[in-house]
């Protein structure tokens, strides 16, 4: 693995990270997500004061409501303390077929990675609106490539997530993002210089919302023919 870290932008309030065509890959550059905000830390997580409740959002039952879970301070006192939820966890199966880069494989599947997260938290916008929440999203691994034990690689992360009132944050300077970006750390064969080259061929192509394999193997092959 490399000790480089950059950011795969893979969540957004409402989803609108999956729906509206926003880069899939970042530099650390600034995104506006319309009005809402959500917070992403890493494993130490926000600080809340005694008294602040932290709502966890779960998907309902088949009729699709949103089942929300307040949770105040276990303990009695001034002292601010951190929500911990349940983890969850996300994998991607990275195919590289034979021949083929595997920066190709591996764009392909952080767009289904991008896809996953959106979906999920899409169900919880109506229910962030409504209460004026913000999401918050509690890193506890990083995305990145696991070796499979037979052949190939697959992504993985894993986080927990809720929803608080901005003004309860404490700590929001130590926010990694501020817009739903996922700290990503590719592995060594991948350059990340080429995801972000592909990116911007998608983009002009006007194929960054549903890249395909083809799509994806042309705009690598331009972008590489660009920069020689």
């Amino acid at each position: 693995m490399t000790n480089r870290r950059e950011f795969l932008q893979i969540l957004g309030l409402g989803g609108i990270a999956a729906s509206s065509g926003l880069s899939l890959f970042s530099s650390g550059s600034e995104y506006v997500i319309g009005r809402g905000e959500h917070f992403v830390f890493s494993q130490s997580g926000p600080l809340l004061p005694p008294g602040a409740r932290a709502h966890f959002l779960f998907k309902g039952d088949d009729s699709g409501g949103v089942m929300r879970l307040m949770l105040r301070s276990p303990t009695a006192g001034r002292r601010p303390w951190s929500p911990t939820g349940e983890p969850c966890i996300y994998t991607v199966p990275v195919h590289v077929p034979e021949g083929e880069d595997p920066h190709i494989s591996f764009f392909l599947a952080a767009s289904e990675l991008q896809r996953k997260i959106g979906e999920d938290v899409l169900e919880f916008s109506r229910e962030l609106r409504d209460f004026s929440l913000v999401m918050v999203t509690v890193v506890n691994t990083p995305i990145i490539a696991m070796p499979n034990q037979d052949r190939g690689f697959y992504l993985f992360t894993e986080m927990h997530q809720y929803a608080v009132e901005k003004a309860d944050v404490m700590n929001l300077d130590e926010a990694v993002s501020s817009n739903g970006e996922v700290p990503i750390e590719p592995p060594s064969d991948i350059t990340f210089k080429y995801l972000l080259l592909m990116q911007k061929e998608l983009e002009e192509m006007g194929m960054l919302r549903s890249p395909s394999r083809s799509n994806v193997q042309h705009a690598l092959r331009r972008g590489r023919e660009k920069n020689a």
